[in-house]
């Protein structure tokens, strides 16, 4: 299942995200990550909750 959306401050939950996963980095310079998806829609979720920054939601 994919859902989209629209969010507020969308590079800072980006931020955030990335630094919460950041153990997990394969590779400093690029943005992939060695756990299971699961974990990172858990910590995505979390995030943008915590900031308030879902404005929309569409599946």
């Amino acid at each position: 299942m994919a859902v989209c959306g629209r969010l507020r401050s969308p590079r800072l939950i980006e931020h955030e995200v990335h630094g919460q996963l950041k153990e997990f980095r394969l590779n400093k310079s690029r943005e992939f990550f060695h756990l299971r998806y699961e974990k990172i829609r858990d910590v995505t979720e979390r995030v943008i909750d915590k900031a308030g920054a879902r404005v929309e939601e569409r599946e």
